[in-house]
């Protein structure tokens, strides 16, 4: 069974996201870089300004439990509207949407907004955090 797919080739120009306080964020001329070859299981938080509150609730839960978490994983919100180019590379129709990535390579994708103990366990199950 495939565990997703490799992105590593794929070069991909990502606008700047907004700033969002304590998570690393996007950047266009780094993304491959600093997500596809990080040696953490890197988590894409997709969101949209126009979103709303399960965005919002979302954003804070993706903040508490990976302050908790410093360390051992590495967090990238993407803005849907600024990054469309990743947003449909990923194939997100929905928001919020959350993509695990360990070496590049998607492992698991959660859609809409979830508790922090859901979102714990999520990641424990995928990669034992």
């Amino acid at each position: 069974m495939s565990r997703g797919f490799s992105i590593g080739s794929f070069c991909l120009m990502v606008s700047v996201c907004i700033s969002m306080a304590g998570l690393a964020h996007s950047s266009s001329p780094g993304f491959k870089e600093k997500h596809l070859k990080e040696k953490l299981p890197v988590l894409l938080y997709f969101w949209a300004p126009w979103c709303g509150e399960p965005c919002k609730q979302m954003k804070q839960t993706v903040a508490d439990v990976t302050h908790q978490l410093a360390g051992k994983i590495k967090v990238t919100p993407v803005n849907t509207y600024a990054d469309p180019k990743l947003t449909q590379w990923y194939g997100i129709s929905g928001l919020p949407t959350l993509v695990l990535l360990i070496d590049g390579v998607r492992i698991s994708t959660k859609f809409g907004n979830i508790s922090p103990q859901r979102l714990k366990r999520w990641m424990n199950r995928h990669i034992g955090i």
